[in-house]
């Protein structure tokens, strides 16, 4: 086991963030991040109780934040499709217990547009989703077009690699998704993440030529090695031995 995560160290990790990743993130995430900030010392201080209470039978809840789907961290239009300038955003539940690894760990990535050429498919789209994205009151400008969620797999709900992601997910009815929300599989082997390496990829898919600049900063390469040591260095382990040993690599990381 390594250094256990605390809560001054996730709380930094959520500033550094807003910080470094500022250039590129929608202005909302001045009230995200502090929300999110907020909820890690409370989450711990109930944890810390329920493991001193334990002998009365009181089961201790992990620790964490949650970034909720109404209230995302929301990035600035993106570059990366000329015209079309889509917008990508995030929310996530991770918590931990007593190790550095997330005890839970559900991340979910959005894709929306607002481009004709994109929102909505004369040939494959129903009549009802054009009156719903045409509907005056409608709060959410756009649609979501492609989402992913990166999980760590619960064994007693479903059977996959312990880390994945899964294309799709299970979208909210806003998003006028076209993903069937009973379509779950696959769910493909993905290394554990949580929210500063989910915006690292984000940014490196999106904003390229910022992401440049992002990552000269002295002050993200911290927080990146952070993460590495204490979420890949024993991941990437695990699989190095499996295939060092001639095992099955998926195998091996699957739940079981």
């Amino acid at each position: 086991m390594g250094i256990a995560m605390d809560p001054g160290r996730v709380q930094t990790s959520l500033s550094v963030i807003g910080k470094t990743y500022r250039s590129i993130l929608d202005a909302s995430h001045q009230l995200v991040l502090p929300e999110a900030l907020s909820m890690v010392r409370a989450t711990k201080e109930r944890y810390d109780w329920a493991k001193r209470n334990a002998s009365r039978g009181i089961v201790p809840e992990p620790w964490g934040y949650t970034i909720f789907d109404s209230r995302p961290l929301k990035f600035r239009p993106s570059p990366v499709l000329g015209g079309i300038r889509p917008v990508v955003d995030v929310y996530c539940d991770v918590r931990w217990a007593d190790d550095d690894i997330p005890a839970k760990q559900e991340i979910k990535v959005r894709l929306w547009t607002e481009h004709n050429d994109t929102i909505f498919d004369a040939d494959r789209d129903s009549e009802a989703i054009l009156e719903r994205l045409c509907e005056p009151g409608r709060t959410h400008p756009g649609r979501v077009v492609s989402r992913y969620h990166f999980d760590k797999a619960d064994p007693t709900q479903s059977k996959g690699p312990r880390y994945h992601v899964q294309y799709g997910g299970i979208p909210r009815g806003y998003e006028l998704c076209w993903h069937p929300s009973a379509v779950d599989v696959p769910r493909l082997q993905h290394q554990p993440a949580e929210l500063f390496l989910t915006c690292q990829m984000i940014a490196a898919n999106f904003f390229w030529e910022k992401y440049l600049e992002i990552r000269e900063k002295a002050e993200w390469r911290g927080e990146l090695l952070l993460y590495q040591d204490l979420l890949l260095e024993n991941y990437y382990r695990e699989c190095l031995d499996a295939v060092t040993n001639h095992e099955s690599l998926l195998d091996t990381l699957w739940t079981s």
